[in-house]
């Protein structure tokens, strides 16, 4: 099991990998998931609104019971430092895996847990910058509709590591951990 110093040291680590560095690995992770053959895989697509992001989700069957997902999407901060409003908008990446604890329901449905990593910069007003990343535990469920209409909820809660240039004011600021909260719907194929 992972203490506080090792999460402390992996968040800091993939911080530090530049965002153009990690837009390349997820999108080579995604194209080998995609176009690999394997036994039992099986995708899904879906709109998704997680804590800091409205975007995309990509889930692939790894087995019967393993899956990995990806999100990718717009995130947007608002803050207020004495009566003034400031927004930011930007750029959020979220990294699942998912073990899927029943084994006689369909691939990717029923109840889920798994670790994932979240990462959301923005920039706003006058190009202060806000980033934010977590790495923690997921609990979820999805279900599967006989058209494979899917549609998912997920709860979680991770580290928190905050780095912005706005020094006051932020929203989240003093919060000692990151809560995941997410509803998606979409299609499995």
């Amino acid at each position: 099991m992972m203490d506080k110093v090792s999460l402390y040291c992996v968040s800091k680590f993939l911080i530090m990998i530049n965002s153009n560095m990690l837009k390349r690995i997820i999108f080579t992770v995604l194209v080998v998931f995609v176009l690999s053959n394997s036994y039992g895989q099986r995708n899904a697509i879906k709109a998704s609104a997680l804590t800091g992001n409205l975007g995309l989700q990509y889930e692939r069957a790894i087995g019967n019971r393993f899956s990995i997902l990806g999100q990718v999407g717009r995130s947007r901060i608002t803050n207020s430092v004495n009566d003034v409003e400031t927004r930011s908008t930007g750029l959020a990446y979220h990294i699942e895996g998912r073990y899927y604890l029943s084994g006689k329901k369909q691939i990717m449905e029923g109840w889920h847990i798994g670790p994932f990593y979240t990462s959301i910069n923005t920039e706003g007003d006058e190009g202060l910058k806000t980033d934010i990343s977590s790495i923690g535990a997921t609990l979820g469920h999805q279900w599967v509709f006989r058209s494979d209409i899917t549609l998912g909820l997920a709860l979680g809660a991770g580290t928190f590591d905050l780095d912005s240039d706005q020094n006051r004011g932020i929203l989240l600021e003093g919060l000692n951990f990151w809560p995941l909260l997410g509803i998606n719907i979409g299609y499995r194929f």
